[in-house]
């Protein structure tokens, strides 16, 4: 995997819950989150300096996504959270300096007992050391309720 692939994934990542659970007890400022594609990519823990400071080098000159990776934006939700989107599937694919990636999300709100699905794709254009972000292109959400029984 290339450096602006880990940093394409590492993005979409961020915001879609990916098996994420705390490190020990949760920190008071919420600093060990540990989600599996952010550990597997070598990111650290969830919304860390290692995690941000990677993306924010990658999208130097991205000022959108930028402004995205503030830390006050980055989420820090464990799976075991009543409201979350949770990744079904994830497919990078790389043409010459295009880098698309294309996901499938589930989301629940047990509380409001609401349940939703879409898929979305991120454009990417990569240099040798910068990626940007073109446009991404998301399907209508799909949404339901559902009924909890004590059965």
């Amino acid at each position: 995997m290339t450096n602006q692939e880990k940093a394409a994934i590492g993005y979409v990542s961020t915001f879609i819950g990916n098996e994420c659970w705390w490190d020990g007890e949760a920190n008071e400022d919420r600093s060990n989150l540990d989600c599996k594609i952010i550990t597997a990519l070598g990111l650290g823990y969830q919304c860390s300096e290692k995690h941000l400071g990677y993306l924010r080098k990658w999208f130097s000159g991205d000022k959108e996504v930028l402004s995205e990776l503030q830390k006050s934006n980055c989420p820090t939700i464990p799976y075991t959270a009543t409201s979350q989107n949770t990744f079904d599937k994830i497919v990078i694919d790389t043409k010459g300096d295009s880098i698309s990636v294309y996901y499938e999300v589930d989301g629940t709100n047990v509380r409001e007992q609401e349940s939703w699905e879409w898929s979305e794709t991120a454009y990417f254009i990569a240099t040798t050391d910068n990626l940007k972000l073109i446009q991404k292109v998301k399907s209508d959400v799909d949404q339901e309720k559902f009924e909890i029984t004590d059965e």
